[in-house]
């Protein structure tokens, strides 16, 4: 039966994996499935982290559109979901998540028929984790949260789990949300291949916790084994479902929510900043039958998967106006649109190759030209140019602002649970 699975790696980069060129990268799985996939080069998420950036990718619609770049606002119960869009056209719709704010009380997982909440404790078995010994004694010391609090389900718990609900009935659209990318940093496996000491544990992208001797330069190894352990589990699923007779006629998606920030331009993390290195994320699409890799240089956004699936939709579900469908293997280049990106306490756009970085009250306006300098690391003199670009992003804000005040205003979620889970993630 048809499959449309996305799959997330949380606070994933592409400069981390081989198929996006980084050679000091132990990711064999996802290259391999980058080389029979189309592999967006300049894919952005809406938002730097993961409520906003989650409830974009599953409502094609700008956080800002739909009350959702606060911390606790949950999505507003009359924003159409895909999952709801989907299951109105028969599918069987199923997601795993382990990922706090990818929940139902965030509203997020509206419209599955069947959901695994890996991070509550009561929902996934300890078993599959085996941890060091000390790193729930250290997390729990270090954040005060009670050890029973710590729920970190490894991507091998959660491939387990969805396929036992995927179902072989009727048609399926999945979602796993992975969170060994995430931070805390620490070594998921039985051993290190980037020379980590299997007890070390940095609880957050945060210069709180470099103490004691600890640099970047050992987080970042972490994070290197982080994401191998979750390469080579992403790779056992993938040949699961190959034995299972849902590869080849599978449309896969494979992204990030959002990236993270090593000290490139004075950042920890993600939440805060709108730097290339928080935005910029993997995202890699195989396409039922799709036979060979391919490669698509056009900017697009993680809201650009619900339009992408609309061969599964009802012909009466339209498509969110902010969302465009991701162009093809062979399609022709598409034309460039402006792509928006909140935080709580700023905004960026990008246009083309250039990207502005609007006002705060810490820095003045900044634009740069992301086809000469990536790294965003020379700003442009301030002139037309940035005048246009900025009356353009106030025109996208103001029309999103707009579009917010359409939608039913939902209570905030709040708990000592919630905000125990959020802790250890480092959100609190």
């Amino acid at each position: 039966m048809p499959l449309i699975l996305l799959y997330i790696f949380d606070s994933l980069r592409p400069d981390f994996l081989g198929c996006y060129g980084d050679r000091a990268a132990l990711t064999p799985h996802l290259d391999e499935f980058a080389a029979r996939a189309t592999r967006y080069e300049s894919a952005y998420a809406a938002a730097p982290w993961s409520k906003p950036s989650g409830a974009a990718l599953l409502t094609g619609r700008l956080p800002r559109a739909i009350r959702m770049t606060q911390l606790l606002d949950p999505l507003p119960p009359d924003v159409p979901t895909l999952a709801e869009a989907v299951g109105r056209a028969g599918w069987h719709t199923v997601a795993v998540s382990g990922n706090p704010f990818i929940s139902h009380d965030f509203g997020l997982l509206r419209g599955f028929d069947e959901m695994v909440e890996a991070f509550r404790p009561d929902v996934m078995p300890q078993e599959p984790f085996r941890f060091h010994r000390n790193h729930f004694r250290r997390l729990s010391t270090a954040l005060s949260v009670p050890p029973e609090a710590l729920v970190l389900p490894r991507s091998a718990a959660l491939h387990r789990a969805l396929l036992d609900h995927l179902g072989d009935d009727a048609p399926t659209f999945a979602l796993c949300w992975s969170m060994d990318s995430h931070a805390p940093f620490f070594v998921r496996g039985e051993r290190s291949h980037f020379g980590n000491p299997l007890d070390r544990v940095i609880p957050a992208a945060d210069e709180e916790w470099l103490r004691d001797g600890l640099t970047v330069a050992e987080m970042v190894r972490l994070y290197r084994d982080m994401i191998a352990y979750n390469d080579a589990e992403f790779g056992w699923l993938m040949a699961e479902l190959k034995a299972r007779g849902r590869w080849e006629e599978a449309l896969i998606v494979v992204a990030a929510d959002h990236g993270e920030a090593f000290g490139e331009h004075g950042h920890l993390g993600h939440t805060h900043g709108l730097w290339e290195e928080q935005l910029r994320v993997p995202l890699l699409v195989k396409f039922p039958q799709q036979r060979a890799g391919a490669r698509r240089a056009d900017v697009v956004s993680l809201l650009d998967l619900w339009p992408t699936v609309r061969f599964a939709l009802p012909h009466d579900a339209p498509d969110p106006d902010w969302a465009v469908p991701l162009p093809r293997e062979s399609q022709a280049p598409a034309p460039p649109r402006p792509l928006l990106f909140d935080a709580p306490d700023r905004w960026a756009m990008r246009r083309g190759p250039w990207k502005l970085h609007g006002p705060t009250s810490e820095a003045q306006p900044l634009l740069f030209n992301l086809e000469s300098d990536p790294a965003e690391r020379r700003p442009l003199v301030e002139g037309p140019l940035q005048r246009a670009l900025w009356d353009e992003a106030d025109a996208l804000m103001a029309r999103a602002d707009a579009e917010a005040t359409g939608w039913t205003r939902a209570a905030p979620v709040d708990s000592a649970d919630l905000r125990a889970r959020l802790r250890h993630l480092g959100y609190l």
